[in-house]
């Protein structure tokens, strides 16, 4: 959610529009048509299937059904494990620059241990760099609530 002023956001993809928007200075989100289309792809699958898994794992454990986390837990990582290859040719998702795409991702990525989510270190290397590149990010850090940055100071580059 985001609340700025009397404006009252909760939909991911509105707010990412809306940030954009409100601070040009910075684009997430790329100038010409069919770039910008793709990334409104690539973010409408990542809310279709890799967060819907996320919510799966990360319900409280009150509503966990470990059936469901189990399978969630597998497919999220088997899929992480064979889109690897996209993480190794750009620093960023599919980019030379931090796009929305990478706000998008970082959550994910921060929350795959709390998600009993373990990558194989080898095969998944280019994901381990491309994370150290977004959690060093001043801005992922400035993103951070004292909450978060205490529960997954492991990941962080130091301030």
């Amino acid at each position: 959610m985001l609340i700025e002023n009397e404006l009252k956001l909760f939909n991911t993809s509105i707010i990412s529009e809306y940030i954009d928007d409100r601070y040009r200075q910075n684009k997430l989100y790329a100038d010409a048509p069919a770039p910008r289309s793709e990334q409104r792809q690539y973010i409408w699958r990542f809310e279709q299937d890799w967060f819907k898994l996320a919510d799966v794992m990360l319900r409280h454990p009150d509503t966990l059904n470990a059936d469901e986390q189990k399978k969630a837990q597998k497919q999220l990582r088997d899929t992480l494990i064979s889109l690897t290859p996209l993480f190794q040719h750009f620093p960023y998702f599919m980019s030379e620059s931090f796009t929305i795409l990478d706000c998008m991702l970082a959550p994910i990525f921060i929350r795959l241990k709390q998600m009993g989510i373990e990558l194989p270190k080898q095969q998944c290397r280019p994901i381990f760099l491309y994370c150290q590149r977004i959690f060093s990010r001043p801005s992922f850090l400035k993103s951070m609530t004292l909450q978060e940055k205490n529960r997954f100071q492991e990941f962080l580059a130091k301030e």
